[in-house]
């Protein structure tokens, strides 16, 4: 039987007027949703986000597509015009379940790079090891856990140095290693908020202008636990 090389004829009548002017609104919304979460590289309002995955995580089962509305919510209680650019780095372990099962969803919101910690480098001489084992602290001033916000802190550096804007910056890590660098946006009149694991005062948190605790934010609560007096 031969096939007729011939286009199919186009839908005609109200159903396709109809499909149409739905296909329009779909395309208007996900244009707008488009610019909600990818504002202009040079807008003054928006925050670049540097996340440690590995210190702070989110459930199994999570929603990751509403992170990013979510840290929007928690900004917004600030100052109505803030809100996440697209340009957000995300630096962890990819082995954990909210990680490897939202891996698309992240990508499309999340510069996301790997930094496997199951097993680095010993770098202490008299470790006598080659390789440990994240959890097996054989020597007591040998960090194990560092390696991904060393990679933030160099993509931090990175962006700073390269002039880019916004000049706005969330960090989400409770992370100590993240207090000079923090302290010397601050000096160079850098936005600096941050988002920790909980709501305790460290001196950590004292060195950001506003500070969430990470399980309100995941939970959709959006106040501060702390503010800078005039901040």
């Amino acid at each position: 039987m031969l096939r007729s090389s011939r286009p199919p004829p186009r839908s005609s009548g109200t159903f396709g007027s109809t499909y149409q002017k739905r296909l329009a609104v779909s395309r208007k919304q996900s244009l707008k949703l488009a610019r909600e979460l990818d504002p202009p590289p040079d807008d003054e309002n928006s925050f670049y986000g540097l996340w440690d995955f590995d210190n702070c995580r989110l459930p199994p089962l999570y929603v990751v597509g509403s992170l990013i509305p979510k840290i929007n919510l928690c900004l917004q209680t600030v100052n109505p015009l803030y809100r996440m650019c697209r340009m957000n780095s995300a630096i962890g372990n990819p082995n954990f379940a909210f990680i490897w099962q939202n891996r698309d969803v992240l990508n499309k919101q999340w510069d996301v790079k790997e930094s496997k910690k199951r097993k680095i480098r010993c770098s202490v001489p008299i470790c006598g090891r080659l390789i440990q084992s994240s959890n097996n602290a054989e020597v007591a001033y040998e960090r194990k856990y560092d390696v991904a916000d060393r990679m933030l802190i160099q993509e931090l550096l990175c962006y700073v140095l390269a002039n880019r804007t916004p000049r706005n910056i969330l960090i989400i890590s409770d992370d100590c290693d993240f207090g000079f660098p923090m302290h010397i946006l601050r000096e160079r009149g850098y936005r600096v908020f941050l988002m920790q694991r909980s709501a305790n005062l460290r001196p950590l948190t004292q060195i950001a202008q506003h500070a969430w605790a990470w399980v309100d934010v995941v939970n959709g609560l959006t106040r501060p636990f702390y503010s800078l007096p005039n901040a």
